[in-house]
């Protein structure tokens, strides 16, 4: 590519060559006038300029420009872009220099500086692979895209879950920093942001087994009863109970708005997290929540407006919104009046609206709060430390089974030797076979 200030040299000469031969005599006017492609005002003004001046060079070639930035803002910038923000993005350097520093640099700016102090590279471009556009939901809240990656993002070696929901329509998202991708992980989330922003219409995710059964099961008499056809995972069943329609992907680059996501947090939440010295998943999620955090930030840079104005979400209470976002146990009521889940037993009372052999219903709140209901009525409960099941009486037999040693022959028995029948028929006895028994045995 040819410099600007090279192309403007060039020209220059050129009007400094052609004025010279008009002063000479060499060429007229009007041919003067045909090679610089000027006015026959502009080449008297130039005319002018070069008996004065000898050169037709502009006054300001050459000088500093009066929009420069000043030489102490651009030192002060490489030294931040050395340490603390070496290897970051032209763009979070900007946004970081604007929000910590109070320094407004345009990222085109910082990268120029970057790369004539060597302190960065240029990017190889590279050809990507091309896919059918999809046109963006109209409304607010129309559509969901969720999803989780996993990185170092606290530094300390531990492979975390970011999980974070983009909206379609408006590319806003919120984010979340979990141990891994569970039901327990992308319930709180969506609860989350069913409490900021409503409930969602649909939910856009790939085929994880969070979101999605995926093996074959044979569905139990409960679910044949409830007129279930297809078995639902907890994360599902608590969509359904919403009205929340689940979308299933078949390539990542189906929902690519949050999967472009990924490389905007992976990049800039390590490079926050580490800076402002965060070290734990609490304090990390802390970061990213409050006002002015990490995520309304990037919602203030990067959210659009939607096609429509309204909104396709539902503003529930928050007490609603916590009795559905549950984890719901069918349990068979034992004899003692205890119900067990997940190697915890549960103790009932026996003066209860209940018998044994009942059913009842344990709930599992996003808090760690646990619930029995029999019905429309929550029972009373109390954990036993150290249960002892109680022995039934085919399970005593089998242990008096296992006690009992078994006869093994000895190897001279008659049993164990080989023998032919006296008789083809074998309803007759062998009397040699008779007579070896009765000796052995003593007879």
């Amino acid at each position: 590519m040819v410099n600007a200030n090279t192309v403007y040299a060039q020209k220059t000469k050129l009007r400094e060559l052609v004025f010279s031969a008009y002063f000479e005599g060499e060429i007229d006017r009007n041919s003067a006038i045909t090679r610089l492609h000027i006015s026959e005002r502009q080449f008297i003004r130039l005319q002018n300029k070069y008996q004065i001046d000898k050169n037709l060079q502009h006054g300001l070639c050459n000088q500093p420009s009066n929009h420069s930035i000043d030489a102490i803002i651009k030192t002060n910038v490489l030294e931040l872009c050395k340490y603390p923000y070496r290897g970051w993005n032209y763009e979070h350097i900007h946004d970081s220099l604007l929000w910590r520093n109070n320094i407004n640099v345009s990222s085109d700016t910082i990268r120029l500086w970057l790369l004539t102090a060597k302190l960065s590279l240029p990017k190889k471009q590279r050809n990507p692979k091309k896919y059918m556009w999809r046109e963006p939901r109209a409304q607010f809240g129309e559509m969901l895209q969720l999803d989780g990656t996993f990185g170092d993002f606290l530094g300390d070696g531990r492979m975390l879950c970011l999980m974070h929901l983009v909206d379609d329509a408006t590319k806003t998202s919120l984010a979340m920093l979990f141990e891994t991708e569970c039901t327990q992980s992308a319930m709180q989330l969506l609860y989350h942001w069913c409490l900021k922003y409503g409930i969602p219409q649909s939910i856009y995710s790939d085929r994880h087994g969070t979101y999605k059964v995926n093996e074959k099961h044979k569905l139990t008499l409960e679910e044949e009863l409830e007129g279930t056809e297809i078995r639902l995972s907890e994360f599902g069943k608590v969509c359904e109970r919403l009205g929340i329609k689940q979308i299933f992907a078949r390539s990542p680059q189906a929902k690519g708005r949050v999967e472009r996501k990924h490389n905007l947090y992976k990049d800039r939440c390590v490079k926050e997290f580490k800076l402002d010295g965060i070290k734990t998943i609490e304090d990390a999620n802390t970061y990213l929540a409050k006002n002015n955090g990490f995520v309304t930030r990037l919602n203030d840079k990067f959210t659009i407006e939607a096609r429509e104005a309204r909104t396709a979400c539902v503003l529930p209470t928050p007490a609603d919104l916590a009795e559905q976002f549950t984890i719901q146990n069918i349990r068979t009521v034992r004899n003692d009046y205890t119900v067990q889940l997940r190697k915890v037993v549960y103790q009932l009372p026996r003066n209860t609206v209940i018998n044994a052999r009942a059913k009842v219903f344990i709930k599992q709140y996003l808090d760690g709060h646990i619930a029995v209901f029999a019905g429309s009525h929550e029972l009373k409960y109390t954990v036993i430390e150290n249960y002892v099941k109680s022995i039934k009486n085919d399970e005593v037999l089998a242990i008096k089974k296992q006690t009992v040693v078994k006869y093994t022959p000895p190897k001279d028995h008659p049993y164990r030797q080989l023998y032919k029948p006296e008789h083809k028929s074998h309803r007759q006895s062998n009397s040699k076979q008779l007579q070896k028994l009765g000796r052995f045995y003593g007879g």
